[in-house]
């Protein structure tokens, strides 16, 4: 692919690479062991059973022989794993070996990137709902509220692993919530790795009766501008296909898709 991206003067290959670069191989997460090897970066997670692994770089020859490593190393942690999948990654039928080892694959997330030196206009305008940045770990209760409507489950891991992460590292999250009345209806979070170009994107549920509002972008708004402030280059986030048409819409751009693998652990 070529010719240059607005917003920056990489092309989308270039962008590609800086992306590999800053949010899967140097990529920090307080919540997990970062350990690099040769071929691939292992996060192992600190607080739960669910590690993943963000990076590979493998070829036809080895990478079975290291999909197998892998699935030991985690049996012997007793930790599920993640294995994130790009669709430039190699080789080519990576993603056929993963399932051949008993990964399930998830839905194709499309990667998009947008440049927040050059943040459209609607993202610069002022909020105009009741959004709340999350400071106390008693408010996470929201957020699981807004899960529970959205998913029908509790995911209170979810927000127990949020909880550790705004108590140990306060500087790399912020999780936002859209009330209407007075009702958590909305909400969404931004990580900032630390010493990163990349800032990503994550939540943004709705519960089904606030939907058709604008809560979405409200919430896209407010992180897009702490992005801005913090100096941060880029935003990213991997969108399924609600979420794509809204981002795109307001400048993102397509660099590739992602699938989470999962693999889970069978204790023996």
């Amino acid at each position: 692919m070529t010719g240059s991206i607005q917003g920056t003067s990489m092309d989308v290959d270039e962008l590609r690479r800086t992306y590999n670069r800053e949010q899967r191989i140097n990529i920090h997460d307080p919540s997990f062991r970062r350990i690099q090897s040769d071929y691939l970066v292992r996060h192992v997670d600190r607080q739960g059973q669910t590690s993943f692994i963000s990076y590979s770089a493998l070829n036809a020859d080895n990478a079975d022989a290291i999909i197998r490593e892998q699935l030991d190393y985690f049996a012997r942690l007793g930790h599920n794993l993640e294995w994130k999948y790009y669709s430039y990654d190699t080789p080519k039928d990576l993603k056929a070996r993963l399932i051949k080892h008993g990964f399930d694959v998830g839905e194709d997330d499309a990667v998009l990137i947008l440049p927040v030196a050059h943040l459209p206009e609607q993202l610069t305008q002022p909020v105009t709902y009741d959004i709340r940045r999350i400071t106390k770990v008693e408010d996470l209760e929201d957020v699981n509220r807004v899960q529970q409507h959205v998913w029908d489950e509790d995911l209170r891991p979810l927000t127990a692993r949020l909880a550790y992460e705004m108590q140990r590292s306060p500087g790399f999250i912020s999780i936002y919530i859209a009330y209407v009345d007075g009702i958590p209806a909305s909400y969404g979070r931004i990580h900032f790795p630390r010493g990163n170009a990349f800032a990503s994107l994550w939540g943004g549920a709705t519960v089904p009766a606030y939907r058709r509002r604008g809560l979405y972008t409200q919430l896209l708004i407010v992180r897009a501008q702490e992005a801005k402030r913090r100096g941060i280059a880029y935003l990213t986030v991997e969108a399924n296909s609600m979420s794509r048409p809204i981002l795109e819409k307001y400048g993102f751009i397509c660099i590739g898709y992602s699938n989470a693998c999962y693999w889970a652990h069978q204790a023996k």
